[in-house]
């Protein structure tokens, strides 16, 4: 496994976790507990999209890296394109 999947894995842990936590602590209230039902499947779906995001803003900083570019030479406006793509396709969902 190299570096640019560890830091994927964890990042996407963090995002699971960080989630599971809001979720919880919410649905410790309970008028809010009934809506978050209703809607727990689009709060998962978006985590999972932001983890996507997440996963193409580190591998396109690790290839611009590997170029020998540091981050002040990163196109961000392409990396934004990018990930309004994903934006997109989850909202066509």
């Amino acid at each position: 496994m190299n570096k640019v999947d560890v830091l994927c894995d964890m990042d996407r842990e963090m995002m699971l976790e960080f989630s599971g936590l809001c979720v919880r602590r919410l649905n410790a209230h309970l008028p809010l507990k009934l809506f978050l039902s209703l809607f727990q499947h689009f709060l998962d779906a978006n985590v999972l999209k932001e983890i996507e995001k997440n996963r193409l803003i580190i591998e396109h900083a690790a290839a611009g890296f590997e170029r020998g570019r540091n981050s002040a030479g990163m196109d961000v406006n392409e990396l934004f394109e990018i990930t309004k793509k994903v934006d997109k396709e989850f909202l066509n969902k």
